[in-house]
């Protein structure tokens, strides 16, 4: 996973919300649909950021980098 980073997102940096901390781990998820999974197309299908919090697991999802 790496070291613990602080995260900024559209010009602000993420905090989490429950409790309150800073710093978080990153890692990509494979958005998959059923159709391109019966086809075995799941490569085609899109990519979200998640961003974990370092202190109690709350994760933050993104479809897009902003």
């Amino acid at each position: 996973m790496g070291d613990p980073q602080k995260v900024f997102k559209a010009g602000r940096q993420l905090i989490c919300p429950v409790c309150s901390y800073d710093r978080f781990w990153s890692s990509k998820t494979l958005m998959n649909t059923r159709t391109r999974t019966f086809f075995g197309m799941d490569w085609t299908d899109s990519n979200a950021t998640n961003y974990s919090c370092v202190k109690c697991g709350y994760i933050f999802w993104f479809l897009e980098d902003l």
